[in-house]
């Protein structure tokens, strides 16, 4: 019965996220103001990127050589990007607002992330029905 349990609400939690993912993937998150050349990818090539546009979470904004981008969130924040490179923005506003990397890192976390969740679903609906699992496993 305990495992029962266990299982419809990893199922829930997990049906909840999947759920809400898209709706936070698909709101502007910030707005883009530049100096010089900087373009934006929402997942496929780079684009002129427009001054004053809304950048969603995910989108990458790549910064060429003697350009400068801010990027202001509907908070107030203000993150600025004064190196050449691409960056991905976060969801979040602030100093940890956009990540500067490559999309293999981003990808390869989110099959980490995938990985574990998997993980977790066959370890609880391996577990036996009966099987008490307050019981320490030594005594």
């Amino acid at each position: 019965m305990k495992t029962s349990t266990l299982r419809l609400a990893f199922a829930t939690l997990l049906l909840a996220a999947m759920a809400l993912l898209p709706a936070f993937a698909q709101q502007p998150t910030a707005t883009l103001t530049f100096n010089g050349t900087v373009m934006t990818s929402s997942g496929g090539e780079f684009v002129a990127a427009a001054s004053g546009q809304q950048v969603a979470y995910g989108t990458r904004v790549m910064v060429s050589e003697g350009s400068t981008a801010t990027l202001t969130y509907p908070n107030g924040a203000v993150v600025n990007l004064t190196q050449p490179g691409v960056y991905t923005v976060s969801a979040a506003g602030g100093a940890l607002a956009v990540t500067q990397g490559s999309a293999a890192a981003a990808n390869a976390m989110m099959i980490g992330v995938a990985a574990v969740i998997a993980a977790a679903g066959i370890a609880s609906s391996a577990l036996d029905d009966d099987e008490d699992l307050l019981v320490p496993v030594s005594r």
